[in-house]
């Protein structure tokens, strides 16, 4: 499979795991709701390019999972299975551009807090 073939793969998967997410915060948690659809946005337009797929994942990944930061912090069960997955998948993709993102911030936060 070669890279863009496999970008559009986790792309697709992002997107469910994103579309899952609002659903599940719709009525209680409107502020990750819009998050999601705005990162939705952006993948289908990273999504529609016919080149590097990989790097513009990468320059996007800090509004790309801001919407799974505001989940974690509903200390909503639900919310924060299906963010902490989503994580985890970007993070195994290595999409993740970890200098940009307040990643390190959000996991020490979110043990603290459990």
């Amino acid at each position: 499979m070669d890279q863009d073939a496999h970008m559009r793969r986790i792309i697709d998967n992002f997107s469910s795991d994103l579309n899952n997410l609002s659903s599940e915060s719709k009525k209680k948690f409107p502020q990750v709701k819009e998050s999601c659809e705005a990162s939705l946005l952006k993948l289908r337009q990273i999504n529609s390019l016919k080149i590097n797929l990989f790097k513009a994942m990468c320059d996007s990944s800090p509004d790309l999972i801001k919407p799974l930061i505001m989940g974690c912090e509903t200390k909503q069960s639900k919310i924060i299975q299906i963010c902490l997955n989503s994580v985890q998948k970007v993070i195994e993709a290595k999409i993740l551009n970890i200098v940009r993102t307040n990643l390190n911030y959000f996991l020490i936060k979110l043990n603290k807090n459990y």
